[in-house]
């Protein structure tokens, strides 16, 4: 400040003096640290400080939402000392700091009704310098591994896999996935990328962020390898986990479903109608009677094209009662062993002979037709397991019905609501290391021994041949890990407690000294 001084004469004299305004400094910070800001307008990395005129009026303001490295997503929260998401201060008379809180956004998890452990697997060939779209290929092979495993390989060179399935998080919250690899990879939480490790490479890790509800969610990891070193390993940091590779024991996948119509269907009729042919009918039906009245069906589906293993093979027929005469009426499927015959020429005189018991029974109950379902899983297996591609069933009352009480069932010349066969498969890839060595499970072959249910719960019998019935049963999980050994107690059918198990795939296997017996399980 200049001050200028004049007497009475009219002579002059200047001074001046300085005068600085009290000041403070300002803090401006994130929690989490390192989010966006604006002050006065303009956007600043937190946290900033800044050098302020005490009383003077500053405008802040907390971005929101703020997406980082494209996946991880945080939503504004609160401002410590309180107020709104924008607003004005005065600056203090003494330094002070402002921080504004976050959270994270957390994805829901998938959570698929019904899983079982492992990851599915896409194998394919090609000459690569970054990951191409796998959806757009053809693999050369697919199936079932434990967690992220390159080895289903064939090659050591330009190869790529893609690897989908479920990763069960523990705790919600924020998670840190890695992949270290050998070309490039990528992961993939949902359709969101996480981690972007592409390109071609030596080894090198990795990493980005997500927010996650605890669950099942959807994870997807792509990779290739063009020449070198072939390396894929993929970790995670969570709240309640320390760095690790990521465990078989978080991973999952849905049993894929798959429906199959049936290649031959018809009924056939008794008295005299037994020569006659009804294999072009859009119905089938049942009835226990005499003569005329006595009514069966026929239905063959073909089962070669079946992938992997069978956790669930059902008939699902859309059936009725025909009249209110009857209130239920049971219904029971049987295997037929010959496979020739026709739909255009079976009929009563010339029909094949069913074998064994009954594979299921289900009572049909109404006038109103809807879908019900004959277990079947065991049959399935044990036709697929010896080489058979095609199943025969008949279908027929187990008791007898008067009247015109009969059951009804829409043929695969119907409309629509055909037979259905509904099956539940998966693919299996595992090894024994208990001997360090590679186990061959055929999925063909004649059949070593029987287990049911499948999927079991808390208890599994074996059916076993009589030179088996005392021998060593062992088994191991998807990894081919070691998990217990049993004693067989001297019979060819035993029931073993299995409900302390995880739910997954195991592998039987039942020595008896001269020679291995090996089959897949699935518990659930």
């Amino acid at each position: 400040m200049f001050l200028v001084v004049t007497d009475s004469q009219g002579a002059k004299d200047t001074v001046y003096t300085d005068i600085n305004p009290n000041t403070s400094t300002i803090t401006l910070n994130t929690n989490p640290q390192g989010l966006q800001i604006t002050l006065d307008g303009q956007p600043f990395t937190a946290p900033i400080t800044v050098s302020s005129v005490e009383g003077m009026l500053r405008a802040i303001s907390a971005t929101s939402p703020q997406t980082i490295n494209t996946a991880l997503t945080y939503n504004y929260s609160s401002w410590s000392q309180g107020g709104t998401q924008t607003q004005t201060i005065a600056t203090p008379v003494n330094n002070v700091s402002y921080t504004a809180n976050y959270t994270a956004a957390l994805r829901s998890p998938e959570n698929p009704t019904t899983t079982i452990q492992g990851l599915n697997y896409s194998y394919f060939q090609g000459t690569w310098s970054a990951l191409p779209n796998f959806a757009a290929l053809t693999p050369v092979s697919s199936g079932v591994v434990s967690t992220f495993d390159i080895s289903p390989r064939s090659q050591n060179d330009n190869f790529g896999f893609r690897f989908t399935g479920y990763i069960n998080v523990p705790a919600s919250g924020v998670y840190t996935f890695y992949s270290s690899s050998d070309d490039g990879s990528k992961v993939y939480i949902g359709t969101t990328l996480v981690v972007n490790n592409d390109g071609l490479h030596a080894n090198l890790e990795a990493s980005g962020q997500i927010g996650l509800l605890a669950g099942k969610h959807a994870i997807t990891v792509d990779f290739f390898e063009q020449a070198g070193a072939e390396v894929l390993s993929v970790s995670y940091l969570g709240p309640t986990l320390a760095k690790q590779i990521i465990p078989a024991s978080a991973l999952f996948v849905a049993p894929q479903t798959l429906t199959r119509n049936p290649v031959a269907d018809a009924y056939v009729r008794g008295g005299n109608n037994a020569n006659t042919n009804y294999g072009s009918s859009s119905r089938l039906y049942t009835k226990k009677g005499t003569n005329s009245n006595s009514y069966e069906s026929y239905l063959r589906f073909d089962i070669s094209a079946i992938p992997g293993n069978v956790s669930s093979a059902k008939l699902r027929l859309y059936s009725k009662i025909s009249s209110t005469g009857v209130a239920s009426i049971p219904v029971e499927v049987l295997n037929v062993s010959s496979n020739t015959w026709q739909e255009s020429t079976i009929n009563y005189t010339n029909k094949p002979i069913a074998s064994g018991t009954a594979l299921a029974t289900v009572s049909i109950t109404g006038t109103t037709s809807r879908y019900y379902d004959w277990d079947i899983t065991q049959q399935v297996n044990a036709l697929r397991n010896a080489g058979i591609t095609s199943i025969s069933l008949l279908v027929r009352n187990t008791v007898t019905s008067s009247g015109s009480s009969r059951i009804q069932i829409n043929s695969k010349e119907a409309g629509s609501n055909k037979p259905i066969l509904s099956i539940v498969s998966t693919s299996l890839r595992i090894s024994d290391e208990e001997s360090s060595e590679q186990i061959a499970v055929p999925l063909s072959g004649i059949p070593d021994f029987t287990v049911y249910p499948q999927p079991a719960h808390d208890y599994i019998s074996l059916v076993v041949p009589e030179e088996y019935q005392s021998s060593i049963l062992r088994i191991y999980d998807l990894n081919g890990k070691w998990v217990r050994s049993i004693q067989l107690e001297g019979s060819t059918e035993q029931q073993i407690s299995i409900g302390d198990l995880e739910k997954g795939i195991y592998l039987f296997s039942i020595d008896n000294g001269s020679s291995i017996l090996r089959k897949k399980v699935i518990i659930q």
